[in-house]
C-alpha cells in the first residue's frame, strides 16, 4: 500500500457511499473538527483512493468528517495520503479504518458485511471480522441468508449442468471452483436426494 502524503483539490476528493462504511455524517463531529481547523490544529492526512473511473479523482477511505470540516472552513487543497488498495477491498479498508472514539455501531457493521460479500462471495468470515471488529460467529450470522442463497444457485448451476452431460472438470473452468470442490457438491446431493427417494417410496407426492 502506498504512503505517500500529497495536497489534493478538495474538489477532486470523493465520498463514495459504496466504499463507505457509516449510514450517516456526524454533523456535531465535523463542527468540531471544523473549530478545531479555525484554531490553528493539523489533522493527520485523510486516506484516498485514485478513483476507478473518474481521472483525476480520488474516493475517500478514511476522513470524511476531517474532509467536511475543511469544506466548511473553506480550505482549497487538503493533506491526504493516496493508498494503493492492491486487491483489498475498500469498503473493508475503509471499516478497518472506522476506529477510535467512534467506531461502527452494530448496524453500520451489519450493512458492511453484507455489502463486501455481496461484492466479492469469495470473501471468508475472518477476512470481514478482521475489518469490522467482530468476531466470526457473529459475521456468519450476518451473511448466513446471503451465503445460502449463493450456495442454493451453485448447486442449481451444478446440477443443471451434471444433467446435461458436462463433465465435471468444465463445470469445475465454467463456474470458476475446484473440481473438488464441484465433486462435494455432487456428494451433497446424492444425499439430498435420498429421503426424498425415501419419501415417494412411502407415498409421499412431490410437493
Amino acid at each position: 500500500m502506498g504512503n505517500r502524503p500529497s495536497f489534493i483539490p478538495i474538489n477532486n476528493l470523493v465520498l463514495d457511499n459504496e466504499i463507505y462504511p457509516r449510514s450517516a455524517t456526524d454533523h456535531k463531529r465535523v463542527r468540531i473538527f471544523a473549530e478545531n481547523l479555525r484554531d490553528g490544529f493539523v489533522f493527520d492526512p485523510i486516506h484516498v483512493q485514485a478513483h476507478p473511473e473518474e481521472a483525476g479523482k480520488y474516493r475517500i477511505l478514511d476522513g470524511a468528517h476531517r474532509w467536511q470540516a475543511y469544506k466548511d472552513v473553506g480550505v482549497k487543497e487538503v493533506p491526504a495520503t493516496i493508498i494503493k488498495l492492491d486487491g483489498d477491498d475498500p469498503l473493508l479498508y475503509a471499516a478497518r479504518q472506522a476506529i477510535g472514539p467512534r467506531q461502527l455501531n452494530e448496524e453500520e457493521c451489519r450493512d458492511t458485511a453484507r455489502r463486501a460479500f455481496q461484492k466479492n462471495p469469495r470473501l471468508t468470515s475472518m477476512e470481514i471480522r478482521k475489518a469490522i471488529g467482530r468476531s466470526r460467529q457473529t459475521v456468519d450470522r450476518y451473511i448466513s441468508d446471503l451465503r445460502a442463497s449463493i450456495r442454493m444457485d451453485l448447486d442449481l448451476k451444478i446440477f443443471r449442468m451434471v444433467r446435461l452431460g458436462v463433465p465435471q472438470q468444465r463445470i469445475s473452468k465454467r463456474l470458476g471452483i475446484l473440481q473438488s470442490g464441484v465433486s462435494d457438491y455432487l456428494s451433497e446431493m446424492l444425499i439430498w436426494a435420498n429421503p426424498i427417494n425415501s419419501d415417494l417410496k412411502r407415498g409421499f407426492s412431490v410437493p
